[in-house]
């Protein structure tokens, strides 16, 4: 019963200090990530350790931004955001990113629409030095503004 009750207060202090903007995020990853394929974009399987939290799914307001900070240590390929809409019926929606380099930074794109979005980060073939990809990031997602896209 207290686990049930701390983890409720945890959600209300999480709730509010998203609402107020004071802490935005809603997942987190810490990963190193390497491919293995057969030429420069077919890719087999790759191996992957680390972890990665939270939500990748959210409901956002129209006059949000979407922001991620990351740090990347990449060898080859790329890191890449992809910010859409799941059940939006229009194809190829959404925007999308590529960090082509190491490095720390933080990237942001606004909300244009109220609805439910995906927040991708994956590692890519496309846009990075040499084939596949080899890398290790951190990377924290979430979305800022909510009181201000409300009004």
């Amino acid at each position: 019963m207290r686990t049930a009750i701390a983890l409720v207060c945890a959600l209300m202090v999480w709730v509010s200090a998203y609402i107020i903007g004071v802490f935005p995020w809603f997942g987190a990853a810490w990963l190193k990530r390497s491919s293995f394929g057969a030429g420069p974009i077919t890719i087999a399987g790759e191996s992957r350790a680390g972890t990665s939290i939270g939500f990748d799914d959210f409901y956002l307001f129209e006059g949000q931004e979407v922001v991620i900070d990351y740090d990347v240590d990449i060898r080859t390929g790329s890191l890449w955001f992809h910010v859409f809409r799941p059940f939006s019926a229009d194809l190829g929606d959404g925007v999308t990113h590529d960090v082509t380099s190491s490095g720390k930074g933080t990237w942001t794109t606004p909300v244009g629409e109220t609805g439910y979005y995906h927040i991708s980060v994956q590692p890519s073939v496309l846009h990075g030095p040499g084939e596949g990809w080899d890398m290790t990031y951190s990377a924290q997602w979430g979305a800022r503004g909510l009181l201000r896209a409300r009004k």
